[in-house]
């Protein structure tokens, strides 16, 4: 069977193109989710006709206005997640450069978010960004002076090359029209990002899903690499509620590509509408 992906797809937003890039599709476990019954969350698996076990989609985000851009996550390598790690031929096919990048935000501190920062030899992968990240996210993973912690070599190497122009933030609107929206509970320090221009937002929420077919129909079902499962769950319900009251288009970085809809309520359930297919010249 042939296969075809272009792996990009640009949404405008106001006066900024936002585009997701594929970053490819790793196998996962549904004994990893957390407070419903494992056979509760086949059985969605199953009426949302998806394979099991599990396929999780992996993407990052661009953001373009004008001359400027910036990227929301850098994806993963190979070298860590042997599935990943599209994201930079799939970017270049995008029309970005890599080396016209000004700032990059980060989510949080996992592999396939942070694998992409370097390239094999070491270098930055994105020369001329800034690094910018919430300071308790990074707390977490490098802790203070007073009190460091030792955080995975690969970790280590993938931050090192941003080490003169790292931004450790802690809220509000970061750049002109993003924002920085704290959903901890994931990770301590992770972020999603609002952004907004003229009448239209958007808040690409990092990892605050990761089963669709599940976690909207269960709010509360997190997932066992959580931090702190009840904080993810609650930030995952705070989200939900605020998209379905307000009515703004979300995406996150594991919904299926290309990752856009809109959520609304359903009793004490959500359900998720996927933005349809809009070509772009």
């Amino acid at each position: 069977m042939t296969v075809t992906n272009t792996g990009f797809y640009h949404r405008q937003i106001g006066d900024m193109i936002v585009t997701a890039i594929f970053d490819g599709m790793v196998e996962v476990s549904l004994e990893a989710v957390t407070s419903i019954p494992l056979d509760r969350a086949r059985l969605l698996q199953d009426q949302d006709l998806r394979p099991y076990p599990p396929l999780l989609p992996t993407s990052m985000f661009a953001v373009t206005r004008g001359d400027d851009t910036i990227i929301i996550d850098a994806g993963g390598t190979p070298e860590l997640d042997a599935d990943l790690g599209l994201s930079r031929a799939n970017l270049l096919a995008a029309g970005i450069d890599p080396d016209q990048v000004r700032a990059i935000l980060m989510t949080h501190l996992h592999t396939d978010h942070y694998g992409g920062l370097a390239l094999s030899d070491g270098s930055a992968a994105f020369p001329n960004a800034e690094l910018i990240m919430n300071a308790e996210e990074h707390r977490a993973r490098f802790g203070t002076a007073d009190a460091p912690l030792a955080p995975p070599d690969y970790l280590q190497r993938a931050i090192a090359p941003y080490a003169g122009c790292l931004r450790l933030i802690e809220g509000g609107e970061i750049l002109s029209g993003i924002e920085a929206v704290f959903l901890p509970g994931h990770t301590p320090g992770h972020t999603g990002w609002l952004l907004g221009s003229g009448e239209e937002r958007l808040l690409i929420w990092g990892d605050a899903v990761h089963l669709p077919a599940i976690q909207f129909q269960h709010p509360e079902a997190s997932m066992s690499y959580d931090t702190d499962t009840a904080w993810s769950a609650a930030s995952r319900q705070d989200a939900f509620r605020k998209a379905a009251r307000e009515g703004f288009l979300v995406a996150g970085m594991h919904m299926d590509f290309p990752c856009f809809g809109h959520i609304v309520a359903d009793g004490d359930a959500y359900r998720w509408i996927p933005e349809p297919y809009r070509h772009t010249s």
